[in-house]
């Protein structure tokens, strides 16, 4: 029996970058003077949260600190933007072939 819940996997892991993004703008940990430690923000280190900070959304400082990167944030949503354009694009196309109509 097939599930759904697979489906919702990358709605979760959004929902949880959002808020660990929310808790950075709350505490102001916007530049390097500011950062904060992920205890201090309620923040695991754990898998999603690497993969803010390898993709530069959010930077360490040498002494276990972390802050958002507002450029590393932009790159990362316009990155973000540009794959949900693609992929409803791609819907749209298979949409249209499935209707039978022609692009």
């Amino acid at each position: 029996m097939p599930t759904v819940a697979p489906a919702f996997i990358p709605a979760v892991v959004a929902a949880r970058q959002r808020a660990t993004l929310r808790k950075f703008r709350a505490a102001s940990a916007d530049d390097a003077a500011r950062a904060r430690t992920l205890d201090d923000l309620g923040v695991r280190n754990d898998h999603l949260f690497r993969r803010l900070v390898k993709a530069g959304v959010v930077t360490a400082v040498d002494d276990g600190h972390y802050f958002l990167n507002a450029d590393g944030l932009a790159g990362w949503e316009r990155r973000r933007r540009i794959l949900l354009l693609i992929a409803a694009v791609v819907l749209l196309i298979g949409t249209a072939i499935a209707l039978g109509l022609s692009p």
